[in-house]
């Protein structure tokens, strides 16, 4: 898995860098806060790999796993 890819394809899926208001991350999880929720596109962010699912509770949490 190419993590760079991944990485940027989660960028551009909620809206770009510019959207991204906070970011942290535990083991299995990347948590995003984003400025406008309307950017985000969960369908494509569930299609990347390496993104097992996308949780919403105000903020947003790609899962990622191997």
């Amino acid at each position: 898995m190419d993590y760079k890819v991944v990485s940027q394809q989660v960028v551009d899926n909620v809206g770009g860098l510019e959207n991204i208001e906070g970011a942290t991350h535990c083991v299995t999880r990347l948590r995003l806060v984003l400025k406008d929720t309307s950017k985000y596109n969960k369908a494509e962010l569930e299609n990347i790999d390496g993104v097992k699912g996308v949780l919403y509770n105000r903020h947003y949490d790609p899962i990622r796993g191997h």
